[in-house]
């Protein structure tokens, strides 16, 4: 199966950072939001929950998702849009402007913020949630360096880390003032699991598999099967059975 169509499946941390992030949003009752990085919908879904009587707009790159979205909610009265943020435009100003788990990904993102800052109403709220630190789950990351260090040295030499981790709050404040937001919340968190094997290649699957084995993040060329053998290896490598215990490190930021 394909990361987009398995993402439903595997997505257990954006999942619960999403809640996390939605249960610290004051605004009352914003009229519209915008959903930046919607995925197959699910959040676009519990926003609503939450605001029964917005009207939502929802937003991602991949039509893959998009499409995954749709199929999701074919009778809903969401908005699902194929088109990056930083290339998004509106006739309508929005209340709530909400991304979960994208931010890392934006291509430009004085551009996206700054765009953001355009599209938000007065009295409006940014709420976004990231994972940041070099070190975003050191679990995790020690068992990617075991799986290139064995198997795939030199394509290793030539990767290239392609998602925006900062390592502090005073970096994402900077960030946001200099795109003419201001921050009125900036909070880590980091979510804790003890996951069997089969938990852990889930949450590996559910983004890190991008990250470490698209053929975009490297100085060459990788094999055509590279993603399916990384992923056997690493699913080798916890075979073990071994309970385990992740630490992943998330940012939550609420602007106006």
């Amino acid at each position: 199966m394909e990361y987009e169509t398995e993402y439903s499946i595997n997505n257990i941390v954006q999942q619960d950072a999403a809640n996390y992030l939605i249960n610290m949003i004051a605004h009352p009752q914003p009229k519209r939001i915008l959903d930046i990085g919607c995925g197959s919908g699910n959040v676009t879904h519990k926003l609503s929950l939450k605001y029964p009587n917005a009207i939502i707009d929802a937003i991602d790159p991949s039509e893959k998702m998009i499409h995954i979205a749709n199929n999701n909610y074919p009778s809903s009265n969401f908005n699902f849009i194929c088109k990056k943020i930083e290339d998004f435009t509106s006739e309508h100003n929005y209340d709530l402007i909400f991304s979960n788990s994208s931010f890392q990904w934006w291509e430009r993102h004085d551009t996206a913020l700054s765009r953001i800052a355009d599209l938000l109403a007065s009295n409006g709220v940014v709420a976004i949630q990231t994972p940041y630190r070099d070190l975003w789950c050191e679990e995790i990351i020690i068992l990617v360096d075991q799986v290139f260090e064995m198997y795939f040295p030199n394509l290793y030499k030539n990767f290239n880390f392609p998602c925006l981790h900062l390592e502090t709050e005073t970096q994402f404040k900077d960030l946001l003032l200099h795109s003419g937001l201001t921050p009125t919340t900036i909070k880590s968190h980091s979510f804790t699991y003890n996951v069997t094997s089969e938990e852990l290649f889930k949450i590996f699957k559910s983004g890190a598999v991008k990250v470490y084995t698209l053929n975009d993040n490297f100085n060459i060329d990788v094999p055509t099967d590279f993603q399916t053998e990384f992923l056997k290896k690493f699913k080798y490598l916890i075979s073990n059975n071994n309970v385990r215990t992740l630490s992943l490190h998330r940012m939550l930021l609420l602007c106006n």
